[in-house]
């Protein structure tokens, strides 16, 4: 109703309720009613009364929205003796985004060791490996970035 008002009282409009009431889709850009495009809001500037919703909600979020759930799993082991030291780190993260379909997993080892080779002289190195992916919405292929909230403003899920 609020658009209907909008167009009425625009420049192409120009106090026109017909104007207004048979122009409504183009401005909706998508009709959400079970009835003609030009039947949407009459000229009277309210919603027709006999226009019911043809999806389960308007509520898209609804639809992309889940619990996330992350879960983390770490093992450290360290040990040495009087001339050596050597530490290894083991991480596992899985994640499951709040958005439907995305989801993070990430394994990170770790790898250090130190040497006394004598009293002046030790030597040492350090190794790390993370191997990653990540999956999130797509509308456009598997590179694609994209904003689902934007997106969700303009759908709707039919009956």
């Amino acid at each position: 109703e609020v658009m209907w008002e909008a167009l009425k009282n625009s420049s192409a409009g120009n106090g026109s309720a017909t104007f207004a009431s048979n122009n409504i889709y183009n401005q909706l850009g998508y009709n959400p009613f079970n009835v003609p495009n030009d039947q949407i809001v009459g000229v009277d500037g309210k919603i027709n009364p006999n226009a019911k919703v043809i999806y389960k909600t308007l509520d898209w979020f609804d639809f992309m929205e889940q619990t996330g759930v992350r879960q983390n799993y770490n093992v450290n082991i360290s040990g040495g003796g009087d001339d050596h030291r050597v530490f290894f780190s083991a991480s596992y993260l899985e994640e499951q985004g709040y958005v439907v379909t995305s989801n993070f997993d990430r394994l990170t080892t770790r790898l250090n060791a130190d040497f006394d080779v004598n009293d002046k002289l030790k030597i040492g190195g350090s190794a790390n490996i993370t191997i990653s992916e990540s999956v999130g919405p797509s509308s456009a292929g598997t590179g694609s970035i994209v904003n689902p909230f934007g997106f969700a403003q303009g759908i709707g899920l039919l009956l």
